[in-house]
């Protein structure tokens, strides 16, 4: 965020934290300030794998992306069903960053921890799956944002401090789970909203929440057994979704 290049060293650093989790292919793409890496894990999956960040209108996008319903996503996109078959979660997430911006979480529904950089507005926009599912570590020190789903490439940097945040550590003694939304064991460190976005632009650092889980109002009109009908079937729904075509 200071005008400064993003050196060799740095890049090398993070990416290390991530060849294990894809050891199918690496890909860098450095664009007017910001880098943004990829490591590949080919699934096999019917839907295609992201080899690398993807390009989309003003936008470099990179992250782990599973998209539930994609079907749904892509007719709300105005994507045609035989483009759709070819496009990998980061290519229609990237679309749906390029359309809906921070609201994707309320609109596209699955797990994943992406970032979006607009070159133009010098924008970086941290996007989170409703849920939570996928982590999105994040960090604001001095002039540099960074931002991984694996927290050792967050921290890798040196400016990133090792210092202990105290009332995480607290909290997770007292309670077993860290209570502070947000809170990481490091005071340097932090998780971008579940449903939610973090964004770094040249007024400095904020965080968005665009969706949160409302309980339904219980319905008691109709009988049980019916009610139980309706729920297997949208669990078929999902299942079919889920496995993508696979045997299971």
């Amino acid at each position: 965020t200071d005008g400064a290049p993003i050196g060799d060293e740095m890049l090398e650093r993070t990416m290390r934290q991530l060849r294990a989790r894809g050891p199918n292919g690496e890909t860098i793409v450095v664009e007017s300030g910001a880098a943004l890496g990829l490591t590949a894990l080919d699934t096999k999956e019917t839907v295609p794998t992201a080899m690398g960040p993807v390009r989309h209108g003003p936008l470099v996008v990179t992250g782990h992306v599973r998209i539930d319903a994609r079907d749904d996503v892509g007719r709300a996109l105005g994507v045609a069903p035989g483009e759709l078959a070819a496009l990998s979660d980061l290519a229609l997430l990237a679309r749906a960053i390029e359309r809906w911006g921070d609201d994707v979480p309320a609109r596209v529904f699955g797990e994943y921890a992406a970032a979006a950089w607009d070159a133009r507005a010098r924008r970086l926009t941290v996007v989170r799956d409703a849920f939570g599912v996928r982590p999105a570590y994040v960090a604001h020190v001095g002039g540099m944002a960074i931002a991984s789903n694996m927290l050792d490439a967050v921290r890798v940097q040196p400016e990133v401090s090792e210092r202990l945040d105290d009332e995480a550590i607290l909290e997770f003694l007292l309670f077993d789970w860290i209570v502070g939304p947000g809170r990481t064991p490091f005071i340097d460190v932090r998780l971008a909203p579940p449903g939610g976005s973090w964004i770094v632009s040249p007024m400095g650092a904020t965080s968005r929440v665009a969706w949160t889980l409302r309980a339904p109002e219980p319905d008691r009109k109709t009988p049980w057994r019916e009610q139980g009908l309706r729920w297997r079937d949208a669990l078929d729904v999902a299942t079919a979704d889920r496995v993508r075509g696979a045997s299971a």
